[in-house]
């Protein structure tokens, strides 16, 4: 974990310290469930997008590799509901304590809950403040789950349109892109000769084939708003122990002098999707 931990604080100089991985969301494109899928109601799987999907959670590290991936939530489940559906979101919760006393978290955007282990950025923040730094380096660390999602979608071409399969064909169809993707990025590290820059070069051909084919990614980013249910007093007394450790965060960095960078090496393609250079 500290390994993990130690790639993401590269990109703040260290002042950003406990990361062990960043959270996001897809919506993979698929055709209509039917009864052979064994889906009673095929409407949960249309998301908010307008098509029907599966809602999709993923980790990655901080060079982009996948680290945890769960593909069998339905369309119409925002992040929140998918997260907590996982087994990996049930173990960070039996662990909170011990997440929490060696101050290691997970980055995840504002559809997520803010726990002492799981950071969400501050609702709101006046630009230049404290919270809209904190906000900055944050999303400078959790933006690698989006590149890695792009990097995804370009490689392989099976995402660029609705998949046909069988629901039960799908989910290991994902893990086994996931874990190929992992494997090139590990050949990637090892070409001494190539940086990122010209790594990314030679991705947008796709673009232009999508283009040619008028082709739509098949995967996107979900979209999510904050879940705004009624909250137990539970919800209450994690969420204020995960205000106590994104504040310690937000005052490290101030301490450290870490502001918000007037020009971001993060960009995004035609089709929207986020690289870094």
């Amino acid at each position: 974990l500290k390994s993990i931990s130690d790639g993401f604080a590269k990109f703040s100089n260290y002042a950003l310290e406990g990361c062990i991985g960043a959270l996001d969301g897809l919506a993979l494109r698929i055709r209509c469930p039917a009864a052979r899928d064994g889906v009673a109601d095929p409407g949960n799987y249309f998301c908010r997008k307008g098509f029907h999907a599966l809602n999709i959670q993923a980790m990655v590290d901080s060079k982009k590799k996948f680290l945890f991936c769960s593909p069998c939530h339905v369309g119409s489940a925002n992040d929140a509901r998918a997260w907590a559906e996982t087994s990996l979101a049930h173990k960070l919760d039996a662990m909170e304590d011990i997440l929490t006393e060696h101050n290691l978290w997970i980055a995840g955007d504002s559809a997520y809950p803010l726990r002492s282990f799981m950071m969400t950025p501050y609702p709101k923040s006046r630009f230049q403040s404290d919270e809209d730094n904190f906000n900055f380096w944050h999303s400078n660390t959790r933006i690698r789950v989006e590149c890695a999602f792009g990097e995804l979608i370009m490689r392989w071409g099976l995402f660029w349109k609705k998949l046909q399969f069988p629901l039960r064909k799908i989910f290991p169809i994902v893990v086994s892109a996931m874990k190929l993707h992992n494997f090139l990025v590990d050949e990637r590290d090892d070409d001494v000769e190539r940086d990122d820059r010209e790594y990314w070069a030679d991705m947008y051909p796709s673009f232009s084939e999508m283009a040619r084919y008028e082709l739509d990614p098949a995967v996107l980013e979900t979209g999510n708003k904050p879940d705004h249910t009624r909250p137990t007093s539970e919800y209450k007394e994690r969420r204020a122990r995960g205000v106590e450790v994104r504040d310690w965060l937000r005052n490290e960095l101030r301490d450290r002098g870490m502001v918000r960078q007037e020009r971001s090496a993060i960009h995004r393609n035609e089709y929207g999707h986020v690289y870094t250079i």
